[in-house]
């Protein structure tokens, strides 16, 4: 059985590899909290690719197995780009443990400055998988296209507050959107497929 280390403790994100991978036969999944708590390793790097390059080796060298970490941000055009990097901190004003409520209310003071109900932002995503044993890299990276609003849609998702304010085309927020319709969606995005073939291809 091969081992696979998922470098994240967010609810959200653990969610998501799971959904992602639970069909890979031969593949066993492991989390953080399998093992005795470490710190964490700081995530001061400047790109979405330096920080998830960065923790898939941080956590693979330590319990030497594959590891895959992640890291995303967003950019908002109409506020010069903020946050870009480290968008849960929001370029270190916030804490690295600041709640998804209070991350939401200081999310709604800034976006208040834009003057628009809706306005564009880029969703930018990365994961790498990490071989320790051959010291192997593989990255999947992109950048996407969105809409946001200052108005949340109250049912939120644990670990990823953005969630609450991004928004469809056709102005419906994305949490409504039925499964079905979010598959499609999330193929758009070079969808869970496409990171489960990049799992095969680079590990097994």
């Amino acid at each position: 059985m091969q081992k696979l280390l998922i470098a994240t403790t967010n609810p959200w994100k653990i969610q998501m590899f799971k959904e992602i991978l639970k069909d890979l036969k031969g593949l066993e999944l492991v989390f953080l909290d399998s093992f005795e708590k470490i710190k964490p390793p700081e995530e001061n790097w400047k790109t979405v690719e330096e920080n998830a390059i960065f923790k898939a080796k941080y956590y693979g060298n330590i319990f030497k197995m594959p590891t895959v970490a992640d890291d995303w941000s967003f950019a908002i055009d109409d506020l010069n780009w903020e946050p870009w990097v480290m968008s849960r901190r929001w370029w270190g004003i916030l804490s690295d443990w600041v709640s998804d409520e209070d991350w939401s209310k200081f999310y709604i003071e800034k976006v208040a400055k834009i003057g628009k109900d809706i306005f564009e932002a880029r969703l930018i995503y990365c994961r790498c998988l990490y071989i320790q044993q051959n010291w192997d890299i593989f990255l999947d990276s992109w950048n996407s296209p969105m809409f946001l609003t200052n108005k949340p849609f109250f049912s939120k998702v644990k670990g990823f507050p953005l969630n609450s304010f991004i928004v469809l085309k056709d102005w419906r927020y994305e949490i409504e959107v039925s499964e079905e319709e979010k598959q499609v969606l999330q193929a758009k995005r070079r969808d869970y497929e496409w990171f489960l073939n990049f799992i095969k291809k680079h590990l097994f």
